[in-house]
């Protein structure tokens, strides 16, 4: 697993973000886009201490408002952060993936950027130098 140091920007891509109705799922769960972009997203869902994603899977896009989806989107999981147990004698926790999609088709890149273009309500600044 990659990690970064504190503050470093390693997107090629600018993030953006998209409406609420639009999901991350798998075959275990399903979570909340935090942003995403042409080359990856990052979301966050409530899930056990016990469950978590490989290094690589696959994942679906869903629009909970119309029922369009989008799936077997081929992932490399960049990073991942949890929460200290919502409750002190329970295993649940809030979990958040930074995903990179890999060894993606022309095609498929396309059905992407189609999913999400017309969901787009804020694009992220571009990250300044220094």
């Amino acid at each position: 697993m990659t990690q970064m140091e504190s503050g470093q920007e390693r997107r090629r891509h600018p993030r953006f973000k998209v409406d609420d109705n639009i999901l991350v799922f798998n075959q275990n769960t399903f979570g909340q886009i935090i942003d995403a972009s042409e080359g990856g997203l990052a979301f966050r869902y409530l899930t056990s201490m016990e469950d978590g994603l490989d290094e690589e899977c696959n994942i679906g896009l869903l629009n909970s408002s119309s029922g369009n989806h989008l799936g077997d989107i081929p992932c490399q999981l960049v990073r991942m952060q949890e929460t200290d147990p919502i409750h002190p004698s329970g295993s649940t926790v809030i979990r958040t993936y930074a995903l990179m999609f890999k060894d993606m088709s022309e095609v498929k890149q396309q059905e992407i950027n189609d999913f999400f273009k017309d969901h787009i309500v804020q694009a992220s600044p571009a990250p300044t130098e220094h």
